[in-house]
């Protein structure tokens, strides 16, 4: 009965961020939502930690986004079938990976590098959305930051609906997430998401909605990239690289936090790869552990790993009622997303760590994901091999409810 629960609670905080994420990534809905259902099923089969819930999580779709997107235009039927291809490519990076024990590198990894990388998710996030907040046409200039930047200098021309019902989301996210009832707390990016929505609903000359999801089917082919896809596809490793560490240090949080060791790590890592396998042959987008799911799922009682299986049954039962998911709000879902951005960056790590953190932050912003990851694992081995300190296996300070 506690894995039943579990699961229903799982499904209804996956759907909204799935669809959210997807958007991120530069995907049609469908992605985020099939990527919820079959690779969770078999991460959670193939692992051994019933607490840990895999799915769509901000980093990766961001970090997909930002580095495919110069490639081909978002949403297209060629930047879809190059992110299927990266999709795999991440899945068996990891499953190599794993095999040769890089779980145990990546523990050099000190608390407050992986802190700083999130907080440059965070940031990113938080650009990425003022395109959206602004209801204006996008720009087409190049990188988060600039677009943003494009937007911001439009502020006179921004429609006052779409800033409106962001507002409402937001506070009802930072509202709900400190009620003193847990399940509302588990709750509150649904709850803000609902209500952001139905109030865009009520204003006039807001049309801005998700409107039909088409979920298609299951199953594609990642290597029929064409021959320019097979051309480029050595200049995506950087990407490639950088989804997979991001997605093993995700998971890795997650498993140390519930008292897993370096076996239950690398069989995580193991399963995680080939969720990511199948969630490229089945219409999906890279998935690692997500925080805020997982700690739901414990805390709703997940025993066995039949609970996330049942998560991905329920998620694929509800979205098969797309005048639901019609409904959503484009602002509301922004805003759900700035939300979350806010709560990803870890403001006492600044002042804790300020040269290192700062460091890893600002090359996650403006230059790209991989180069956080690859300056705080620099960073990590120097701390290990210099200091002869390893990184602290301790649960990070950025696993956090509220961080996706």
């Amino acid at each position: 009965m506690q894995d039943i629960r579990a699961a229903l609670l799982s499904a209804v905080l996956v759907i909204p961020q799935a669809i959210a994420f997807a958007a991120l990534a530069g995907l049609p809905p469908s992605y985020g939502l099939w990527a919820s259902v079959i690779p969770v099923a078999v991460a959670a089969l193939l692992g051994r930690t019933p607490e840990l819930l895999t799915g769509p999580v901000v980093a990766l779709s961001l970090a997909l986004y930002s580095g495919l997107s110069q490639y081909a235009a978002p949403g297209g039927d060629t930047y879809i079938q190059y992110a299927l291809f990266i999709t795999l490519a991440t899945g068996a990076l990891q499953i190599v990976l794993s095999i040769l024990g890089a779980q145990r590198i990546l523990s050099w990894v000190p608390d407050w590098g992986t802190a700083a990388i999130l907080s440059a998710v965070g940031v990113n996030l938080i650009a990425s959305q003022i395109p959206s907040i602004s209801g204006l046409p996008a720009v087409a200039i190049e990188g988060t930051i600039g677009q943003a930047w494009s937007a911001l200098m439009a502020l006179s021309d921004w429609h006052w609906q779409s800033i409106a019902t962001v507002t409402v989301t937001i506070a009802v996210a930072f509202g709900s997430a400190g009620a003193p009832w847990r399940t509302l707390r588990a709750l509150s990016l649904l709850a803000a998401l609902s209500v952001g929505s139905l109030f865009a609903a009520m204003l006039p000359g807001m049309d801005q909605t998700l409107g039909n999801v088409s979920l298609g089917v299951p199953l594609s082919n990642p290597l029929a990239l064409g021959a320019t896809g097979w051309a480029w596809w050595p200049q995506w490793i950087p990407v490639i690289f950088t989804l997979a560490v991001l997605g093993l240090l995700q998971t890795g949080i997650i498993v140390r936090r519930v008292g897993g060791g370096v076996a239950e790590l690398r069989r995580e890592g193991l399963s995680g790869g080939v969720a990511n396998i199948v969630a490229a042959c089945t219409a999906g987008l890279p998935i690692s552990g997500s925080f805020n799911r997982s700690i739901a799922h414990e805390q709703a009682g997940a025993r066995t790993r039949w609970a996330a299986v049942g998560s991905g049954a329920a998620v694929l039962c509800v979205a098969f009622v797309p005048r639901l998911m019609s409904l959503i709000a484009i602002p509301a879902m922004s805003g759900m997303l700035l939300a979350i951005g806010w709560k990803l960056i870890d403001r006492n790590v600044f002042s804790q760590h300020k040269m290192f953190a700062v460091s890893v932050t600002t090359a996650g912003v403006f230059l790209g994901l991989q180069w956080a990851v690859a300056l705080a694992l620099a960073l990590g081995a120097w701390r290990h091999f210099a200091r002869g300190q390893q990184g602290t296996e301790s649960a990070d300070p950025a696993m956090r409810d509220v961080a996706p």
